[in-house]
């Protein structure tokens, strides 16, 4: 559960630096997918040099945790896209 917060975090953060003009690109699906793909393949990493896992269910586990943090993130950014597309 905590993976799907944290890609929705993540989601709304690119969301938040891109319509503030902080980082000079627009909020696309592609630059969505891949601050997600960084920061999942990040931790999952960080997860394995701590040695954070279960040798018997680590690869379930990271397939979980890389879906969860894909699925925030892909529904924070597909909510505000059609937020701020209505505005327009």
């Amino acid at each position: 559960m905590m993976h799907f917060w944290g890609g929705l975090l993540l989601g709304l953060g690119v969301h938040a630096l891109c319509r503030l003009h902080i980082v000079p690109v627009q909020p696309t699906l592609l630059v969505v997918v891949l601050v997600i793909l960084a920061a999942t393949v990040g931790w999952e990493v960080f997860e394995w040099f701590a040695g954070l896992y279960d040798i018997e269910t680590h690869t379930l586990d990271t397939a979980q945790d890389i879906f969860l943090g894909f699925s925030g993130g892909l529904l924070a950014h597909f909510i505000l896209t059609r937020l701020y597309n209505k505005r327009i």
